[in-house]
């Protein structure tokens, strides 16, 4: 392993993500530490925090990478439908990217960060740039005021996101048989054409 001076603080820090990823993605959330980093990449833990606050820091940043991941995933499934089906491929990308990375999408929704934490600008551009996703991909599709489709996006994002997260936890299967695939059309039929009876 290469040590302090032959990497660069730029090359440094793309290491402790880039082992962070590779721990959450091949030994699940709870694996990840900052004792298994340091010991992937041949630094010590010192080092890790010249360049990182904590473990949730480092966490922030790999889930920073996820949603860059997950933007251009929805991106190019949104691009590709026509204009008729764009917010159902949006759905089905999205529980498709979270089956595909399921340890970096579960690191994401459901690691919780200390309440007091405070988010840095970069990484609420990153949010904001998500949901900014769905909202354009639903006025593509229906046209709504512009007074009701940021809620609307909103609303429709929540639902494909609870309907991802019960597939993950196996509820569904407890409570039906249909697949979160055909549940999402469902939701996504019935949720648009309200929306387009509310407009008129």
């Amino acid at each position: 392993m290469g040590r302090r001076s032959n990497h660069s603080r730029e090359e440094l820090q793309e290491m402790v993500i880039t082992a962070a990823r590779e721990i959450v993605a091949t030994e699940g959330v709870r694996e990840l530490s900052t004792r298994k980093i340091v010991a992937r990449i041949g630094y010590t833990v010192g080092t890790l925090y010249h360049f990182f606050k904590n473990l949730d820091d480092i966490i922030m940043h790999v889930n920073g990478v996820t949603l860059d991941m997950l933007h251009e995933f929805l991106s190019m499934r949104a691009s590709k439908a026509d204009k008729a089906t764009k917010v159902q491929n949006l759905a089905h990308g999205y529980i498709e990217f979270s089956k595909k990375h399921f340890a970096e999408w579960q690191l994401l929704f459901e690691y919780s960060m200390p309440i007091d934490m405070e988010y840095p600008e970069w990484y609420e551009k990153k949010i904001v740039r998500l949901f900014n996703l769905a909202q354009q991909t639903l006025d593509a599709q229906v046209k709504l005021p512009a007074s009701v489709l940021p809620r609307a996006s909103r609303v429709l994002w929540s639902g494909i996101h609870g309907i991802c997260s019960l597939y993950h936890t196996g509820k569904l299967h407890k409570t039906n048989s249909e697949t979160a695939e055909i549940l999402l059309d469902d939701f996504i039929v019935y949720y648009l054409a309200g929306l387009k009876q509310d407009v008129g």
